[in-house]
């Protein structure tokens, strides 16, 4: 411990113990030490801070006056010996892997990919947080993940490693009028309420409507695939949807490739924050061995 702590560590103890013995015992040196640190700090301050008779040990007016600024001193010392000694051991405990990703590789990606990843690297532990593509990149630049899953975008500043292109494909009820044809014209929609779904693939779709001149009949917005997949399977209306999405739903409802073909790239995002880390270029190798 720092010898001016010590000190009025050591005039503290006196104080509230009334006894140099005593203070001794507590701080852990000798009776003659505790007397040279506080004749230390009397020689400092250029007055005396105790006095002695035969009832004990007591402050002198000035010595009182002083008390306060010492325990301050020394409270603060222990409070930051104890944040310094919660900040080792949050140094010293196993970093979580921070994974940001857009809803869908989140709920048909990752699963599979972090079950690999902890078969692999058991001792790894994660976090995974689920936002639209631009809150991933926010995520991303901030440092707030340290790798991340979404649309593949160009010129973001990130190492992007594809996972795959998704198709986007056309889905209707069973009994749908147009269940038999081979490929959904897309300007059929227009004469169908058409179920939205709330995610990044509503740019790629609106700009297939406005090439198109497609405007639905009526316009219904969800932000839940599952919603979607309910409100079409009972003959609500229509829908476009990422193929991945349907990967688990053979029989309720059926899907169709668009007339004007559209698809998603999906690609794990890496900042050059992140390029040492050694739980993002583990889960990188599992990325890529799926990949193949």
């Amino acid at each position: 411990m720092d010898y001016n702590v010590l000190k009025y560590k050591a005039i503290i103890a006196t104080v509230d113990l009334g006894s140099f013995t005593k203070a001794s015992q507590v701080i852990g040196c000798s009776q003659s030490g505790i007397s040279r640190m506080v004749s230390d700090l009397e020689k400092e301050f250029g007055f005396k801070l105790l006095d002695r008779n035969r009832n004990g040990v007591f402050l002198t007016p000035m010595g009182n006056a002083m008390m306060p600024y010492f325990r301050n001193l020394s409270e603060s010392f222990d409070r930051m010996q104890e944040k310094a000694l919660e900040a080792a051991a949050e140094d010293d405990a196993p970093k979580k892997l921070s994974i940001a990703s857009t809803a869908m590789p989140a709920t048909h990606r990752l699963p599979k990919l972090m079950q690999r990843f902890l078969e692999n690297y058991p001792d790894a532990t994660y976090e995974i947080h689920v936002g639209n593509n631009d809150q991933v990149m926010q995520w991303l630049e901030s440092g707030d993940a340290d790798c991340g899953f979404a649309e593949m975008r160009p010129k973001m500043g990130f190492e992007q490693i594809s996972i795959e292109r998704v198709d986007l494909v056309a889905v209707m009820a069973k009994d749908h009028p147009l269940a038999w044809r081979q490929k959904f014209p897309v300007r059929a929609f227009s004469d169908y309420t058409f179920i939205s779904l709330k995610d990044d693939s509503q740019d790629i779709i609106g700009k297939i409507f406005a090439e198109n001149r497609v405007k639905p009949h009526q316009l219904c917005t969800v932000t839940d695939e599952s919603t979607v997949i309910s409100m079409v399977k009972g003959g609500l209306g229509v829908s476009i949807l990422p193929s991945m999405a349907l990967e688990d739903k053979d029989g309720e409802i059926i899907s169709k490739n668009l007339s004007v073909p559209a698809h998603m790239d999906f690609a794990m995002f890496i900042p050059k924050a992140s390029a040492t880390n050694q739980d993002v270029e583990n889960l990188r190798k599992c990325v890529e061995a799926r990949s193949k």
